[in-house]
């Protein structure tokens, strides 16, 4: 009967949970719109990469990412953009911003992908000071503990829009 006990508790003791090896951790990638000028022709063709660039965080985590950019404007002056864009501070990204001149199409990829994406988008045809808003809406992502994360980035940088 002794040995019947030890048997069953070696048995329980061994099936209890193992000691696992954690996840793999995977590289996260951030994206940024490349070639930038700071002055483009009205109305020409653009023709710009999404480009990743490495995230020192790395995560166990692989999310879907939605990237689009929009020209807000046109204003008469570079101040002017930095004033009207602390006003969308406040407001959630979307890839389709109320008062845009121009929106790029949506590219979905993912922050584990690493991929350079090819866009094409035409330079709004008014000239003026506008504010080139990148966007990166990011997730959801369910994590290991059952709770979901989503996010956005967003980049602005003035471009001045020329006529010919």
């Amino acid at each position: 009967m002794a040995v019947l006990v030890l048997l069953s508790a070696a048995v329980a003791a061994c099936t209890g949970s193992l000691p696992t090896a954690p996840a793999p951790s995977l590289p996260s990638f951030s994206y940024q719109l490349e070639p930038m000028a700071d002055v483009l022709t009205a109305s020409d063709s653009l023709h710009l990469e999404w480009v990743p660039h490495p995230d020192p965080n790395y995560m166990t985590l692989t999310s879907d990412v939605t990237l689009c950019f929009a020209f807000l404007g046109p204003w008469p002056d570079a101040a002017t953009v930095k004033r009207e864009t602390m006003t969308l501070g406040s407001s959630l990204p979307t890839c389709l911003p109320v008062g845009a001149a121009v929106t790029s199409q949506s590219v979905r990829t993912t922050t584990a992908a690493g991929a350079r994406l090819k866009i094409d988008a035409t330079v709004p045809d008014r000239p003026g000071f506008y504010n080139l808003r990148q966007i990166s809406l990011i997730g959801p992502a369910t994590k290991a503990d059952g709770s979901i994360s989503s996010g956005s980035l967003t980049s602005d940088r003035i471009v001045e829009v020329r006529t010919r």
